[in-house]
């Protein structure tokens, strides 16, 4: 007891965001708000739009969130996401073990 432990701080630079509902808009929202620089991405561009002015980077496709440190998915289902994502280019990066929480 009393022992300290020192840690490996792990920064995240880039932050990737697919899905932006009531609550991938917030995360995305937050994560601007505490100084990550964020990309997100929706089929429907009027999501992407009201996060630009918060300072978000808009994508046109999933490829151009391959250079994020971390993609959070806010999906119903992220299943076909993860799958098409295994199938890209950036796909080597994703864990086997990867799958949907739902």
């Amino acid at each position: 007891m009393g022992e300290r432990r020192e840690s490996a701080a792990f920064v995240i630079g880039r932050v990737g965001v697919i899905g932006l509902g009531h609550m991938g808009h917030a995360f995305a929202a937050n994560l601007v708000e505490d100084g990550s620089q964020v990309l997100v991405y929706d089929p429907a561009p009027e999501r992407i739009a009201t996060l630009l002015p918060m300072g978000a980077r808009g994508v046109a496709g999933l490829a151009d969130l391959a250079t994020c440190d971390v993609v959070v998915t806010s999906l119903p289902d992220d299943d076909p996401c993860l799958r098409r994502a295994r199938t890209r280019r950036f796909g080597r990066h994703f864990s086997p073990s990867m799958r949907s929480t739902s």
